[in-house]
């Protein structure tokens, strides 16, 4: 689970890993052998089949559930499953995010229970907006990385493929998606209605012609050609964080005041309140797929340290672990992490596989988390982004394992 060319480790390894052959009711000598962590926890059979897959804020805990003593009155199903698993294995995978526990849950799911795993894949996927600015007739479209559907629409597939054009996003939800096109074609004046832009030169425009809100490439009184380079631009102002585009316009405000070009401030002004509504929470981590890259500071194992971690266009590597009390370590390992992002990055993507759709989704769901539930943070890649990581690394590592917000999630073998 390594990248040969980085010599990274895939996150969805987990951390420090503890197996035990199993001979059903496992007494508490046994189970004080396992953290009282965070994790993943797999029960095998005797012939290899998988029994459980689950996630815990505690192993210890849910090892004793499932595996100690039967109590009075115990439902028969969780005596099953000692049956199950005399003369099988236990393996333990201790981990200490969110996003770490669930990135192995999902793999270990894929590999070994796939059709139950993708159910859970479908149940978190996460959205994006699709647009191909150099097409024909460009139209803004929301995915979520299987097929395109329009915005006004929901059930309504459109004819078209994912692998032109720009993904932005990664948003958590498909009404998300829908209020992120409309939001950005009102900031950016493109056309609202599509089914008039794809009969330029000679549809009859809309109303928002006369209220001076678009320059109406459908009747032909703006060139096509003008039209696909203002899609650009907006596909460019909507790519990486919202907030720093909003802060660049801030300061272009600012600047253009002081030296009394009023105009131009109004217009940074009025882009300013145009894109209010896509700052919201929900698209803060918007950028486009083809460069999405963050770094990961997470809750290491050792009590700390924190695990410096790239998020990479989906794809969840593993830099390393560093204690948090050492700023000139963080900054090291950060500048490790910058330099394995760039060299993964001068790779495109060719194909966007179902492993890279399942952590994209672990991603988004985890970012909209709070911090100390999340068990880490998200930095972008740029200017002071190691400071940034500085400044995080000790609040993370001070994150009680209570609050970090692990899912009891279960797929059994059952079935």
């Amino acid at each position: 689970m390594s990248t040969p060319e980085s010599g990274l480790i895939a996150l969805d390894v987990g951390g420090e890993r503890f197996e035990r052959p199993l001979n059903g009711v496992m007494d508490d000598d046994a189970t004080l052998q396992l953290p009282p962590q965070a994790g993943v926890l797999v029960l095998e059979a005797s012939d290899g089949r998988t029994v459980l897959v689950a996630t815990t804020a505690n192993l210890r805990d849910l090892t004793r559930r499932r595996l100690g003593p039967i109590e009075p009155g115990e439902r028969s199903a969780s005596a099953d499953v000692r049956d199950l698993c005399a003369g099988g294995r236990l393996i333990a995978i201790r981990t200490g995010s969110a996003l770490e526990t669930d990135a192995v849950y999902l793999r270990l799911a894929r590999e070994r229970l796939e059709h139950a795993a993708r159910i859970v894949s479908e149940r978190w996927r996460a959205w994006f907006v699709h647009v191909d600015p150099d097409a024909e007739f460009p139209e803004w479209t929301k995915t979520n990385l299987v097929g395109l559907v329009r915005t006004r629409s929901a059930g309504t597939s459109v004819t078209g493929r994912i692998d032109t054009g720009v993904l932005l996003g990664p948003i958590p939800n498909k009404d998300a998606a829908g209020r992120f096109i409309e939001h950005a074609i009102d900031a950016f004046d493109l056309c609202r209605f599509h089914h008039l832009l794809v009969q330029a030169p000679s549809a009859v425009a809309c109303a928002y012609k006369e209220m001076g809100r678009c320059p109406a490439p459908c009747d032909g009184s703006e060139w096509m050609a003008a039209y696909r380079e203002r899609t650009r631009r907006a596909v460019a102002a909507l790519s990486g964080r919202i907030e720093a585009k909003a802060a660049e316009f801030e300061a272009a405000q600012k600047s253009a005041a002081e030296l009394q070009e009023f105009e131009h401030a109004a217009q940074y002004k009025r882009m300013l309140e145009r894109i209010k509504p896509l700052r919201a929470k929900t698209f803060a981590e918007v950028d486009q797929l083809s460069t999405w890259q963050r770094l990961l500071v997470l809750r290491g194992e050792a009590k700390g340290s924190v695990r410096i971690g790239v998020m990479d266009r989906g794809n969840l590597w593993r830099v390393g672990d560093v204690e948090a009390k050492d700023s000139g370590a963080v900054r090291a390992m950060c500048a490790l992490a910058r330099s394995h992002a760039a060299q993964l990055l001068s790779t495109p993507v060719q194909t966007i596989e179902q492993s890279r759709i399942d952590s994209i989704a672990l991603v988004s769901r985890w970012l909209q988390m709070s911090t100390k539930k999340r068990g880490g943070v998200a930095i972008a890649f740029g200017d002071g982004f190691e400071g940034e990581a500085v400044k995080a690394a000790r609040p993370v590592a001070k994150i009680d394992d209570a609050e970090v917000d692990v899912d009891a999630q279960e797929i059994d073998g059952l079935g």
